[in-house]
This record gives structure tokens, sequence and C-alpha cells, in this order.
């Protein structure tokens, strides 16, 4: 009995997460460059990488904003079936991550990647630095008006 205790509570824990996971990442407007970073997060603090899938799926793809427009383009059917579609569509492919993945070695993966700056990224950053104080100094240059076009030859008077 302990055991088939044991494996309902993993179950639960791996695959509640998922649907919480969509519920979460729907009212959050967070674009798919700045979900990677929560992700990153949330594994780290013990979601499944297949939990933190969902999220990167369901975020971008389906926030309020885009909903909305979905409903008055294309009518509130659509619209639930859009969302219907994403929702499990996400989950789904969480469940393949899962399959796949080592929760531990993706939580060590995401240990190391965060780790700390190296001196390409010091680099890069000066160089960006440098790039944008260069283009706040410099005068800017004024578009003149195009000057007038020379005539072909010498009968031509415009």
């Amino acid at each position: 009995m302990n055991m088939l205790s044991d494996l309902l509570i993993s179950f639960a824990k791996v695959f509640a997460a998922m649907p919480a996971m969509a519920i979460i990442g729907f009212p959050m407007y967070v674009c798919s460059t700045a979900s990677i970073p929560i992700a990153a997060s949330l594994i780290l603090k013990g979601v499944s990488p297949g939990a933190a899938f969902v999220f990167l799926m369901v975020g971008p793809a389906m926030n309020a904003m885009s909903v909305t427009t979905v409903a008055a383009l294309i009518g509130r059917k659509a619209a639930a079936a859009y969302v219907a579609t994403i929702i499990a569509g996400a989950i789904l492919c969480g469940c393949v991550v899962n399959f796949f993945t080592d929760a531990s070695a993706a939580t060590e993966t995401a240990r190391c990647a965060s780790h700390g700056l190296t001196a390409v990224n010091w680099t890069c950053a000066a160089f960006l630095a440098v790039m944008m104080a260069y283009n706040l100094i410099r005068p800017v240059k004024m578009a003149h008006a195009k000057p007038a076009a020379k005539p072909c030859c010498s009968s031509c008077k415009e």
C-alpha cells in the first residue's frame, strides 16, 4: 500500500504541476525570451522539466491579449478551441519532455547555466556599452533634400 501511495504522490507532483503551470502562464504577459529564465528558476526550485516546458509554451502563446485578439477576430468558440489546443498540446509535450529527461540532471544543468558571467559575457557587455555611448554622443546627420538631378546632356536644361 505504501508503494502505491508513493506512486500516486509522485504522479500528482509531476502531472498536477502541468495544469497548474498552464493556469499560472495564462495571466502572465510574458514573451518567449523572458519566460526562459523563469522556467529555469522553476526547475531550480524543483518543478519538473515538463511542467516548466508547459509554462514556456502557454505563457507566450496564450496571454490575455492574444486570446482577446483571437476572440475578437474569429469569435469566442474559435478562441476557446485555440486555448484548449494550446493547453492540451503543452501538457502532451510536457509529458514527452518528462519521459525523455531526468529531473535531477535538468536541475543541475539549470544550476550550471546560471553560475556566473565569463570573460566573453563581460567583453560583449563592454562592447555594447561603448557602441551605445558612441551613438548617443556622435552628432546626428540630418537628411537633406535630394540634390537636383544633373541633366543628361547639354541640350537638356532642367
